[in-house]
C-alpha cells in the first residue's frame, strides 16, 4: 500500500462522486476492504461524497497542518482549507486506524447516509504500524456479506494500513455501524510511522474485535490483492474457504457454487447461519495489557477523548 519509489504520493485528478465512481461493498464483498483500483488508493480528504487528494512528499516531511490538499482551485494548505469550509480543525480530531473498510471512500458515504453528521470530512493517510498485525475477525456482516478484519496484538508484528482523523461526532456515528464484538481501543506501546509527516500522533485508536477467525491453522493474516502472499489471504480467499468449510461440516450436497453468485456473494438466506458458523470458529483475540477499551455507553463519549 505504501509507495516505495515515488517521493510524492499524489493523485493528479479529483474524484467527483464516490457513489458514481466506486461500487458499494454490498455489491462487491470479495473486494473488501477497498474496491478502488490500486492506482486510485491515494491519501485524501473525504467530504460530501467527494474526495480530494492530499499531497505527501516523503523526502521533505511536514506537519499534518501544512500538508497540501488538491482542490478544484489548485493546491491549498490543509488546515486553511478546512477552516475556509467551516470544517472541524485538525486539533479537534482524533487519529483512528482504518484497518478495514473505513478507509474506502464509498464505505464512508454509505455509513454517513445511514448516520448523518453535520461535518463528514475525514482525513485519510497511509501508515505503517509496529506491534500489530491485521487478521480476519470471527464475524460476518449479514448486511454487506463480507468477513471483516481486526488488529491483533503481536509485539514483533508490522502492518501497513490507513489512519484517519475524525471528529468526536464522526466517531460516534461510525460506532453505530461497527458490528457486535468490536470495541474502540486506545493503542499504546505501538510505533506508528506516517511517511510524509514530520510527526505521528502519540494517541491512536482502533476498532478491535474480541475474537479472530481460525479455520484450523490459527489467525489468518489479511492482505489486499496486490500484497497477497502464500502466508496471507484475500477476502475472496477467506470467504471461499469459510463457505467451503461451512458446506462440508453441514453435509450440504453442493460444491459451493450454488451458495455464491460470481464466486463471493452469499445469498441472504444463508447469511445468518454463516455468521453463527463463523462465530463458532472464533478464538479469543487477546488485548494487550497496555491497551484500554473506551467506554461508549454514555452520550457523546468521544468528546472526552479530546486532549484538554
Amino acid at each position: 500500500m505504501l509507495p516505495r519509489e515515488n517521493p510524492t504520493h499524489v493523485r493528479p485528478s479529483i474524484c467527483t462522486d464516490v457513489r458514481v465512481d466506486f461500487p458499494s461493498l454490498r455489491d462487491r464483498p470479495c473486494e473488501y476492504p477497498d474496491a478502488r483500483p490500486n492506482e486510485q488508493r491515494w491519501p485524501y480528504v473525504y467530504m460530501n461524497s467527494r474526495i480530494y487528494p492530499l499531497e505527501l512528499n516523503f523526502t521533505a516531511p511536514v506537519h499534518l497542518m501544512n500538508v497540501s490538499v488538491r482542490t478544484e482551485n489548485g493546491s491549498k494548505i490543509l488546515s486553511a482549507w478546512l477552516r475556509s469550509h467551516g470544517l472541524v480543525p485538525i486539533e479537534k480530531r482524533l487519529p483512528v486506524l482504518a484497518c478495514g473498510s473505513n478507509a474506502y471512500p464509498r464505505q464512508l458515504a454509505d455509513k454517513f447516509l445511514r448516520f448523518p453528521v453535520a461535518d463528514d470530512s475525514i482525513l485519510t493517510l497511509p501508515s505503517r504500524i509496529h506491534g500489530i498485525r491485521i487478521v480476519y475477525a470471527a464475524s460476518f456482516s449479514v448486511t454487506n456479506g463480507y468477513i471483516p478484519v481486526t488488529p491483533q496484538h503481536v509485539p514483533d508484528g508490522e502492518a501497513e494500513t490507513w489512519i484517519q482523523w475524525l471528529s468526536p461526532e464522526q466517531i460516534e456515528a461510525i460506532s453505530e455501524t461497527e458490528g457486535r464484538g468490536y470495541r474502540l481501543v486506545e493503542l499504546t506501546g505501538v510505533d506508528l510511522v506516517i511517511p510524509g509527516l514530520r510527526e505521528s500522533p502519540t494517541r491512536i485508536y482502533a476498532w478491535w474485535h474480541d475474537s479472530f477467525l481460525d479455520l484450523g491453522a490459527g489467525a489468518i493474516d489479511h492482505r489486499s490483492q496486490e500484497l497477497s502472499t502464500a502466508s496471507t489471504m484475500t477476502e475472496a480467499d477467506v470467504l471461499h474457504d469459510t463457505v467451503g468449510l461451512f458446506i462440508q461440516m453441514h453435509g450440504l450436497e453442493t460444491d459451493g457454487a450454488s451458495l455464491t453468485w460470481d464466486g463471493c456473494v452469499v445469498p441472504t438466506s444463508l447469511r445468518e447461519p454463516l455468521r453463527d458458523f463463523i462465530a463458532e470458529h472464533g478464538y479469543v483475540n487477546p488485548i494487550a495489557r497496555t491497551w484500554s477499551v473506551i467506554d461508549r455507553s454514555k452520550s457523546h463519549f468521544a468528546d472526552d477523548l479530546l486532549p484538554t
